[in-house]
């Protein structure tokens, strides 16, 4: 929705947990980095195409695949958005 803050959190595997206050449940492994700030979105139709930065390959390492999970903020709810995970190859 319009207004929504946009935070994320990331793994290197999958799993599932449950946040307090939450709606939904994280798709994550542990353990868990974050929840880093990702966009406020802006547009009146409340849709926005985002884009989670990758890290910088680490040296000796041929592949790396994260499991990102985005939350929804507006006001004083949150929900769980959809998992999605991407793999970076050296």
């Amino acid at each position: 929705m319009q207004n929504d803050l946009v935070l994320f959190f990331v793994s290197t595997s999958g799993g599932f947990f449950a946040i307090h206050g939450l709606q939904g449940v994280l798709t994550l492994g542990l353990p868990v980095e974050g929840a880093f700030v990702l966009a406020s979105i802006t547009a009146p139709s409340g849709q926005a195409n985002l884009v989670a930065p990758a890290p910088p390959p680490v040296p000796g390492v041929t592949g790396f695949t994260f499991v990102l999970h985005p939350i929804f903020v507006n006001g004083a709810s949150a929900f769980a958005g959809s998992p999605s995970a991407f793999t970076l190859v050296q």
